[in-house]
């Protein structure tokens, strides 16, 4: 299951059911569910879920039917394929980001070890750009994006991170040194959302890798890196609303998950230390999680 919230809503990519998930959160942090979920996906094993700048619109990676289905997002969160949806794309999309600004999704496509990029029509269909895919690494996974949509990161299981410059129309451009060393099973990638660092999670060595990132996107690991998650298959990562705290998930890819979230403070020079305590039961038993998001509740 993948995670996303927007607008005080929850919603999870079921890969076993091909479906869509959706929830409103309350105050308390229950989940409602909205009617009509969960939404099927009209593809197999939806993995990567995106949501566009003006909550309008949802994007799902249907990863073993190699196509994305597009959904309009309703007043109350409930989710209406658009025409046309899913549409056809490459090989194993597992990953994606939005660029709302210029209509454009990113797509990590694991067997091709490469990033696609495709333009948005204004119903929401995808046209793949001139040029892409663009070449990232053996068995490409996460991928993010940075606010400025200038930068994109992703990671390979074969080892590594590639670093690319978003160029006009969406073309990639690898940055100087790329791909950057990162451990044997990169999952995630995590760009700080107020400074120069990028975290790579680890799930193989259940770790975290933090890498300053210089004006070319040029990576350097950072002192100490990487980082113990204390936990088992190390996977979805997030940083608070403080941009002063990173939390992990650990199940992944382990034959045996943890269940757990590991907390750390992010230090000034990116380093991270782990939070007394950390890492914290989620109290599950079974399944092997991979996702994690936060919700910030407003209870004026």
């Amino acid at each position: 299951i993948n995670l996303l919230v927007s607008a005080g809503r929850l919603y999870a990519a079921n890969s076993v059911s091909n479906s869509i998930s959706a929830f409103d959160i309350e105050t308390d942090g229950s989940l409602t569910t909205i009617p009509g979920s969960p939404f099927p996906t009209l593809g197999s094993a939806p993995n990567g879920i995106a949501v566009n700048a003006a909550g309008t619109r949802l994007f799902a990676a249907n990863q073993l039917g190699n196509n994305v289905a597009v959904f309009d997002i309703a007043s109350n969160g409930a989710l209406t394929h658009v025409a046309g949806s899913p549409f056809a794309v490459l090989s194993r999309p597992t990953d994606i980001a939005i660029d709302s600004t210029n209509s454009l999704l990113f797509a990590t496509h694991n067997l091709l070890g490469s990033v696609g990029v495709y333009t948005i029509g204004v119903g929401g269909s995808l046209t793949g750009i001139v040029g892409s895919p663009f070449a990232s690494g053996g068995g490409t996974r996460g991928l993010d994006v940075n606010a400025a949509r200038t930068r994109l990161y992703s990671a390979n299981a074969a080892g590594s991170v590639a670093g690319f410059d978003i160029g006009g129309g969406g073309t990639l451009s690898a940055v100087p040194g790329s791909p950057f060393a990162a451990g044997t099973g990169p999952l995630e990638v995590l760009i700080h959302p107020a400074a120069s660092f990028v975290y790579v999670s680890d799930s193989s060595s259940s770790n975290i890798r933090a890498f300053s990132s210089d004006g070319a996107g040029t990576l350097s690991a950072v002192t100490g890196s990487p980082f113990a998650s204390g936990g088992d298959g190390t996977a979805g990562m997030v940083i608070d609303e403080n941009n002063d705290r990173l939390y992990a998930i650990n199940g992944g890819a382990s034959a045996t998950p943890s269940r757990d979230v590991s907390a750390f403070d992010i230090n000034p020079d990116g380093s991270l230390s782990a939070i007394a305590g950390s890492p914290f039961s989620t109290g599950m038993v079974t399944g092997v999680p991979g996702s994690i998001v936060l919700a910030v509740i407003d209870t004026d």
